[in-house]
């Protein structure tokens, strides 16, 4: 080897002792990323609610998920509502690690049990009781979810908190992994799905049409839950009636699609629409024909009856 490539190959030696000695230890780094917690529930649609009219066979079944390997403490936490009250949260079910050493937890309440969360028996529930339930978990390092990192935001006008949990990941039944909320409640089987013709009566407080007037209309039941609908139009034509013409609210529209909802309590319907606050309750006889008497914000009645 000659001088010159002695030197070259000195020189580049050199400089590699240099920068590995020039290498700072204490320089930042990419913060290390932790795993978030995976925590989800699927409720069996066959036994989704309890039945007021068989509480002694009825049952409220879910199966509990987590991938995770630090679970310090689960807490499902229970909000109780009747017609007239609401019981404070507590926590009403509480797991650890230990609990999910399959991965899975399957979970069976009869609705004496579920009574027994709230110091009730199943003979004191009633139709129309909601079990509201709230999941927390803390992981063994401490951390909390759902816990607010964000206050008092405002995005585009709205202010709003934002959590540790995801909103993209919460609640979606194609790929969600954390189950934020879910609830069971005291009713009974309902079938109210389909077609019905109506006949609503209604008057109305605008100087523009302050007599009664009928109104024939058909109206479309969707099934959104065990005993929720959608309905197609939430005044039964009234509302067209009343207001298209007169003001040209409508341009060529109706309100036929500005739909409301329906929820049958064994029997007892509760109606509403968000449009002018809306709202009424009614009944459902012998031969499935329903009742409903209503009222909105501004104080125009209507009564609609929906015949199959």
């Amino acid at each position: 080897m000659n001088h010159k490539h002695k030197l070259r190959y000195a020189f580049i030696l050199a400089m590699t002792l240099l920068l590995g000695a020039c290498v700072d230890e204490d320089k930042d780094r990419f913060p290390e990323f932790l795993d978030g917690v995976n925590m989800r529930v699927m409720v069996d649609p066959d036994n989704s609610f309890l039945n007021f009219q068989d509480l002694s066979n009825s049952k409220f079944v879910f199966d509990i998920y987590s991938s995770n390997k630090d679970l310090n403490k689960v807490e499902f936490l229970l909000t109780y509502v009747t017609i007239d009250s609401t019981y404070a949260e507590f926590p009403a079910i509480t797991l650890g690690q230990s609990d999910f050493a399959t991965g899975t937890i399957h979970k069976e309440f009869t609705a004496a049990e579920m009574a027994g969360f709230v110091g009730k028996t199943a003979a004191q529930l009633q139709g129309g009781d909601l079990f509201n339930f709230r999941t927390r978990v803390t992981l063994n390092d401490g951390r909390v979810y759902p816990f607010v990192v964000l206050e008092d935001v405002e995005v585009g006008g709205t202010v709003r908190d934002f959590n540790n949990i995801d909103g993209g990941i919460t609640n979606n039944p194609a790929f969600a992994s954390f189950t934020s909320r879910f609830a069971t409640f005291v009713g009974c089987p309902s079938n109210l799905a389909g077609t019905y013709t109506t006949v609503t009566t209604g008057t109305s407080t605008d100087g523009c049409c302050p007599d009664p007037v009928t109104v024939n209309s058909t109206v479309t039941f969707t099934r959104t839950g065990p005993t929720t609908y959608r309905v197609s139009n939430f005044s039964a034509g009234l509302y067209d009636a009343w207001y298209c013409m007169p003001y040209d609210l409508c341009n060529g529209n109706t309100f036929n699609g500005l739909g409301s909802t329906m929820l049958d309590v064994c029997g007892n319907v509760t109606w509403t629409a968000g449009y002018w606050t809306s709202r009424g309750t009614g009944s459902i006889d012998g031969s499935g024909k329903i009742t409903v008497n209503w009222e909105n914000e501004f104080g125009d009645t209507g009564t609609t009856v929906f015949t199959k």
